[in-house]
């Protein structure tokens, strides 16, 4: 049996994903995107044979949450894609299941092509802090 790792995007601060076999079963997870460098990992480990079988993964990435929240997910999927050598591919809203099995399987046996990158609907609001640091030289 293998499996197919399928991240849906954010809503209402939590990310939704599902697993997706190759026999057409779909199991569905949900994690709050407060500590997703926390939760991401212990969410997939839980469905351990689907994420043990997992052959490829599909993010959508124009609905990832939060600048930080988005980098971390996507940084920890890509290095799931790369260390097991299974292919990682986007998709968008209008992209439905049927679809996914298609591009996933146009990609089965490739293995890891290259990373997937976050799409912004605007620029990162990055501001100095205004915070005053101290510092102690001893």
């Amino acid at each position: 049996m293998k499996s197919l790792l399928i991240i849906d995007g954010v809503v209402d601060d939590a990310l939704r994903g599902s697993f997706l076999s190759d026999s057409g079963g779909m199991t569905s997870w949900t994690i709050t995107t407060k500590n997703v460098d926390q939760t991401l990992l212990p969410a997939l480990a839980r469905h351990q044979a689907l994420f043990a079988a997992m052959a490829g993964i599909v993010v959508r990435t124009d609905n990832l949450g939060g600048f930080a929240s988005s980098r971390i997910m996507l940084t920890t999927v890509n290095a799931i894609a790369f260390s097991r050598n299974i292919p990682i591919a986007t998709r968008t809203a209008e992209t439905d299941v049927a679809h996914t099995r298609v591009l996933m399987k146009r990609l089965s046996g490739q293995g890891f092509a290259g990373i997937v990158l976050p799409t912004y609907d605007h620029p990162a609001h990055i501001r100095k802090s205004k915070k005053k640091m101290k510092f102690t030289i001893r």
